[in-house]
């Protein structure tokens, strides 16, 4: 059976490298974009990506621009938001991706509840 694969998009170096260590401890397989240009780009190149983890501010294309641009390529895709800013309304989410936000700081434990949940391997 093949690897799930997350594709973890956000422009902080150290934090990208946290996630994929968390991530990759657990068995996914982790790629990696440093903004929403670069998230759709390595979406387009690496067939079978299953989720993708999104800070939401981010330099050049922001996480909301590319997650509709990824759903307009496929709509069942799971995305998964992350942002720093706990007023909602600074997050730019909709109603239905609200429940899609990760707020950071988050632990490990609760990241891979979220990616679980996602992935709908967890209630």
């Amino acid at each position: 059976m093949p690897k799930t694969t997350i594709l973890v998009v956000d422009d902080e170096p150290l934090i990208r490298k946290l996630i994929n260590a968390i991530l990759s401890r657990r068995g996914y397989m982790v790629l990696e974009a440093e903004n929403g240009h670069d998230g759709l780009e390595r979406f387009d190149t690496h067939a079978g990506i299953d989720l993708v983890l999104s800070d939401i501010a981010m330099p050049e294309l922001d996480g909301l621009g590319m997650a509709q641009a990824l759903r307009a390529r496929r709509p069942a895709l799971p995305v998964l938001f992350m942002s720093g800013y706990t007023d909602h309304d600074q997050t730019g989410l909709g109603e239905d991706d609200q429940r899609k936000l990760l707020n950071k700081p988050f632990t490990a434990q609760q990241l891979l509840t979220r990616i679980e949940q996602a992935l709908g391997r967890a209630s």
